[in-house]
């Protein structure tokens, strides 16, 4: 099953915004589809210039494509 652009998106406004509930520091958020492909990156002000690769690189491990 693809995941569409709008539902990545989706993901990663719910996943802001858990954070900022939460008070956690800034995020970067990596949606995969289910074949590994990278379908929407968000990096928020303040996060570190490397999460964005380290997000696509846990996104994988966690959905086994990696």
């Amino acid at each position: 099953m693809a995941i569409t652009l709008e539902q990545a998106q989706g993901l990663i406004d719910g996943a802001v915004r858990y954070a900022a509930d939460n008070g956690l520091q800034p995020l970067t958020v990596a949606v995969l589809d289910p074949g590994g492909v990278l379908v929407a990156l968000a990096r928020q002000d303040g996060s570190g210039l490397l999460r964005p690769d380290l997000a696509v690189a846990k996104a994988g491990a966690c959905s086994g494509s990696e």
